[in-house]
């Protein structure tokens, strides 16, 4: 909404870690489909839609009920999780990845899929960097189904020679498209103004940021590494469990082909790719294991392939597969399983928080409406974007004073020359022109770990420019906020 309809930059005018394909991709998704809670529910079906009917057009070249069965499971899996992990970035790199490999393992010509993968997957590498980790294996994969296709009758040594030759090609045609997407991004941000604090970020900020864990604590570098491979350890070689024997079984399956044979073994490199994936990040957020989970939920789904006749064994099978997959999706995958399975049964909790979100949301907007006039900004001090907070914002229409809407920053590594910056930065904007109200939701939690550092200017001028009110100042506010309101002193 800021970028469309205020022409603000990310970078420039909103202080952000995540890269730019975010925001180009979000911003053209809510330009077309507006801001209401009926076009982003809209939206987020029809890119769901998407991403399984993407997902069935590559997995029927295996089998149609494992296709079948594997989008259904990971389906279940996305939507047992809570409302915030929808539409997270994460989501847009697995969709993205998706087309890249569908469009790579097709029967199109292999220039064509070859661009048209390196342009998927670096439109994914935008979202976030390391989601074109699975790009060399599915180049790969991709041309070994093209020499095989095109190259039958050839000898055993000149296949190999066209097999290295075709790897080239299309390693170089993918390799050119990436980093085309790159070259575009690269141009947006020189043009638009916004490269300097974009790169400030990246260089500066970035190294700061990676030190701390998902709770904003900073680590060192032994005890991230130690935590990224312990969860990396842990999640392989839980879920080898039940993939290893579906696998083994499909490679000595007579009814497979090579060409399915080799889309399995894709998917099979691309599962331990994708934890890789969320180990690196160092948070460990539940939305990150998005991709995971859907090649993980692949795998599982192998065993609805069919490895003998219709009989009481294969009926046994399929029973067992079916408990696996049940027992996984509950152990491994979802992550809010049981808040999932109290909602799908009505529980009254579930509903009184989800309408309580709802109710703090419109009694916000309704404060901001009423007591701002036009023009008149406020300041944000959160955690994340995440909360009643900027819902209420984007409906009211009001914009933040200061680019920090995210005001964990402020509080690490105060010795440092950026965040001195951006601390004076911040002070600056205040002190010229301080906004009517600054809001923190009750949850803002500062970093910490040995980096932490108090943001005692600030405080000091809260103090003494700012006094806290409630809904004896103002009675639209109820009986309770999660969120601490203090007005200018006039």
């Amino acid at each position: 909404w800021l970028m469309n309809e205020r022409d603000y930059l990310p970078y420039r005018d909103l202080h952000e870690t995540s890269f730019p394909g975010s925001f180009l991709l979000y911003g053209l998704i809510t330009r077309i489909t507006g801001y209401s809670v009926t076009a982003y529910n809209i939206t987020h079906m029809v890119l769901f839609a998407g991403l399984c009917t993407c997902s069935y057009i590559l997995l029927q070249r295996i089998d149609k009920r494992m296709a079948i069965a594997a989008t259904c499971l990971f389906g279940s899996d996305y939507f047992f999780m809570h409302r915030s992990m929808h539409m997270q970035r994460d989501f847009l790199v697995l969709l993205f990845v998706i087309m890249a490999i569908t469009a790579m393992t097709s029967r199109w010509k292999l220039s064509y899929r070859s661009v048209a993968a390196g342009l998927l997957f670096g439109i994914a590498s935008a979202i976030k960097p390391h989601a074109a980790l699975a790009a060399p294996f599915a180049v790969l994969v991709g041309a070994i189904l093209h020499t095989d296709a095109t190259c039958n009758k050839q000898s055993s040594d000149s296949k190999t020679g066209t097999l290295f030759r075709q790897c080239v090609l299309a390693g170089c045609f993918s390799l050119g498209a990436f980093l085309l997407v790159w070259v575009c991004i690269t141009a947006y941000l020189v043009a638009s103004g916004s490269w300097p604090w974009f790169y400030s970020m990246l260089t500066e900020y970035m190294p700061l940021y990676q030190k701390m864990n998902g709770i904003h604590i900073a680590i060192s570098a032994e005890q991230r590494w130690e935590k990224a491979l312990g969860w990396f350890s842990d999640r392989f070689l839980i879920g080898a469990i039940p993939v290893t024997p579906a696998l083994i079984s499909c490679w000595k399956n007579p009814t497979l082909g090579r060409q399915q044979k080799l889309l399995i073994l894709l998917l099979a490199m691309s599962w331990p790719v994708y934890i890789a994936y969320v180990s690196m990040s160092g948070k460990l957020w539940d939305y990150h294991q998005i991709p995971m989970n859907y090649f993980f939920s692949t795998l599982l789904c192998l065993y609805f392939i069919p490895f003998m006749a219709n009989n009481w064994k294969t009926a046994l099978l399929r029973l067992v597969s079916l408990c696996l997959v049940a027992l996984f999706l509950q152990m491994s995958l979802s992550p809010n399983y049981a808040l999932a399975v109290a909602c799908l049964k009505s529980d009254p909790v579930c509903n009184t928080e989800e309408e309580a979100a709802y109710a703090i949301e419109d009694r916000l907007e309704n404060f901001l409406r009423q007591t701002l006039k036009p023009g008149e900004k406020v300041e944000p001090m959160a955690t994340s974007t995440l909360g009643p907070l900027f819902p209420a914002m984007l409906r009211a229409g009001i914009e933040p004073l200061t680019p920090y809407v995210e005001g964990f920053p402020l509080y690490h590594d105060a010795d440092t020359r950026y965040v001195q910056h951006i601390r004076a930065d911040m002070l600056g904007r205040l002190q010229a022109s301080p906004p009517r109200f600054i809001i923190q939701p009750v949850n803002f939690f500062a970093p910490g770990g040995p980096t932490a550092s108090p943001f005692t200017e600030l405080d000091n001028f809260i103090t003494a420019h700012y006094r806290i009110v409630n809904n004896r100042d103002y009675p639209q506010l109820g009986s309770w906020m999660p969120v601490t309101i203090y007005e200018h002193r006039q």
